[in-house]
């Protein structure tokens, strides 16, 4: 058995999974009392779960993108468990358990975390199943689609199709745009490839069904105003979780395990893809402020 660790958004989500999928789960909508609440959690899913501490073979801790608190307190509890118990560590990311919540989706899925300051996290996939799916107003500019099936039986993970990265509003906007518009192009060239009857035909007109774009994650529900209202085509997922689930952190852990083994304990560290906010704050004070002296970067010289 293994125990999954989900602390990257301001819910606090604990799991135990074995090879037949999700023995238990626990999900504590806390605000940001993270240190507070996780170690009674695990408590408590073992106890569901009828697994001791002693027994788990391995632990996966979501290692984001996502809060800067809940990320720390999250990573370093696995660390520790995984240390004093001897068992493997594998860190998920965020975007990939975000994507993974949609299993039946088959077309293009563009996973969002919240990343504050008007900013985001995405991580762009290739869906990985085409039944299972239940979609309502998939046109043009539509922000709704419910997915059924997800949770059992998943048939596999979505395709992860490049690295994280952080958007502003404007620059999510312009990739979702920009996928419209080759998948405008990509469209027409499978049709010209049916008329012509040429060898491309099939994979041109395959990939001319990828469909709209499935955005899913607490940051597409933020600003699903700014997102769906600006013609990009793109839907939201709904009908499911836009928080990284537990029990999918531990299933995408326990499948790395069993093909890849687990990782090196410290390479596991949390992915923040930025400063922190008060970082930030503290420069930008700083840049009004010429006579506020960096005692760190003075230290470091």
């Amino acid at each position: 058995m293994l125990l999954a660790i989900e602390t990257a958004t301001d819910r606090v989500g604990v799991a135990v999974v074995d090879d037949e999928g999700v023995v238990a789960s626990l999900v504590v909508r806390g605000g940001r009392r993270h240190a507070e609440t996780l170690h009674v959690a695990i408590s408590e899913v073992c106890a569901h779960a009828g697994v001791a501490l002693s027994e788990l073979e391995g632990i996966g801790v979501d290692q984001g993108p996502g809060l800067f608190t809940g990320l720390r307190v999250g990573v370093a509890t696995a660390r520790a468990l995984a240390q004093g118990l001897g068992v493997g560590l594998i860190g998920i990311s965020s975007l990939d358990a975000l994507a993974a919540s949609v299993p039946f989706w088959a077309g293009p899925l563009l996973a969002v975390v919240d990343a504050r300051r008007g900013e985001v996290f995405t991580g762009w996939y290739q869906g990985a199943g085409a039944a299972g799916v239940a979609v309502s107003g998939a046109g043009a500019g539509a922000a709704g689609v419910a997915v059924s099936g997800a949770g059992a039986g998943l048939p596999s993970f979505p395709e992860r199709l490049g690295p994280a990265v952080t958007r502003d509003l404007a620059g999510l906007v312009e990739d979702l745009a920009g996928h419209t518009a080759r998948e405008g192009q990509t469209a027409r060239e499978g049709q010209t490839a049916r008329e012509g009857h040429t060898a491309r035909e099939g994979q041109t007109a395959r990939e001319g069904q990828l469909g709209p774009v499935l955005c899913i994650g607490d940051g597409a529900e933020r600003y699903r105003d700014a997102i769906f209202g600006s013609g990009t085509g793109a839907v939201l997922a709904t009908g499911v979780s836009h928080h990284p689930d537990p029990g999918l952190v531990g299933l995408l852990a326990l499948q790395r395990a069993k093909s890849n083994g687990y990782d090196d304990p410290a390479s596991v560290l949390p992915s923040y893809m930025r400063e922190a906010d008060a970082k930030i704050n503290w420069t930008e004070r700083r840049e009004g402020r010429p006579d506020i002296v960096d005692e760190s970067s003075e230290a470091a010289v």
